[in-house]
């Protein structure tokens, strides 16, 4: 069975991989610009409700580390070990894997460009764009249900 990467997954870990190192520089670049006191959380229509300090931002790019982390190594376990429970054979178990695969480099970067943009969001003290974070969460969810329906219509093939 073929596991390595295609070159969507390894263009979605290069876009992550940009993202995770960009926004730190970002910061450390615009540290001195940045307000001592920033919004940290928003409510729905984008306006801050609580305020908190600056050294919050770096905290922040903790999780979306984690995420891309705990991705790749999901991924670098034996795909012996991956039990989709769709695939009746060899030959649809390689897809589904290989599915399974883009699923999760899919989410890892919706996680790290939803992390950026409250990043760099809340270092400009800028209220959110209602707009934006819908367009933001539209797509992450899109794109999880569009590889789970490919999945899913994998295994219903055998």
């Amino acid at each position: 069975m073929k596991t390595g990467k295609s070159r969507l997954d390894i263009l979605l870990h290069v876009l992550c991989l940009l993202l995770l190192t960009g926004v730190p520089v970002w910061l450390a670049v615009t540290w001195g610009r940045i307000p001592e006191e920033i919004p940290m959380h928003y409510i729905a229509s984008g306006a801050p409700d609580r305020f908190g300090p600056k050294s919050g931002l770096i905290t922040l790019q903790v999780i979306p580390w984690a995420a891309y982390i705990l991705f790749t190594a999901v991924q670098l376990l034996p795909r012996s070990m991956w039990n989709t429970g769709f695939a009746e054979n060899e030959e649809e178990r390689a897809r589904v894997c290989a599915l399974t695969v883009h699923l999760l480099n899919s989410v890892e970067l919706a996680v790290t460009v939803l992390f950026a943009y409250c990043t760099v969001t809340s270092a400009l003290a800028a209220g959110f764009s209602p707009w934006a974070l819908l367009a933001l969460l539209t797509v992450a969810i899109g794109t999880l249900l569009y590889w789970l329906g490919r999945i899913i219509r994998v295994g219903k093939k055998g």
